[in-house]
């Protein structure tokens, strides 16, 4: 992983915080969404993602590579903070606050806006909204569980310019069968 992608991943994770956290309640899950889909999205428009850090299928979603986030997180610790909150439930999970303004040297001016675009889309979607819809995106559905996700899959979306989410309670969208098709002939390979 080259240096340049990791201050990029950093920068990302930064402006995502800072940006786009519904009242200082952006948990991890819903951080990790709010990335892959700014990456997934850029792809889509520039044929490649924004920093070039890998995101690999597991159980919960997609997620950048463990490896990435253990080492930029202590890096932006001074802009971002965690912070553990236990639910009624019992169940521990972690939210993520602004902390100290950044200033941005690596994202360039485009991939700012382009971040800022998709973020807009997504952020004040529940966790389970935006996970449903993460679940359901062609690059992921295209993964083996626990292997890397090709983010070339953005092509087999059905939906190509998504404007109004916001009151999407849960995701009926649907790929063709042709889309289909060739997306299990790819992966079969």
């Amino acid at each position: 992983m080259s240096q340049k992608s990791l201050e990029k991943f950093k920068e990302l994770l930064i402006y995502v915080v800072k940006h786009f956290n519904d009242n200082e309640t952006l948990t991890e899950t819903k951080l990790w969404k709010l990335l892959y889909f700014c990456e997934a999205d850029f792809y889509e428009k520039f044929n490649h993602t924004i920093t070039g850090v890998d995101y690999y299928k597991n159980l919960y979603g997609a997620t950048p590579a463990k490896v990435v986030i253990n080492r930029v997180l202590p890096q932006a610790k001074d802009y971002v903070k965690t912070e553990k909150i236990k639910k009624d439930s019992g169940k521990i999970m972690t939210v993520f606050k602004p902390h100290n303004d950044y200033k941005y040297k690596a994202l360039s001016a485009n991939e700012i806006e382009q971040i800022r675009k998709t973020c807009e889309k997504y952020f004040r979607l529940s966790v389970s909204d935006i996970t449903i819809l993460a679940h359901q995106d062609p690059p992921y559905l295209g993964a083996e569980k626990g292997k890397k996700i090709d983010f070339r899959f953005v092509n087999y979306r059905e939906d190509k310019d998504i404007e109004e989410i916001e009151d999407v309670k849960t995701y009926s969208g649907t790929i063709s069968d042709e889309a289909a098709e060739n997306l299990l002939t790819y992966v079969a390979k």
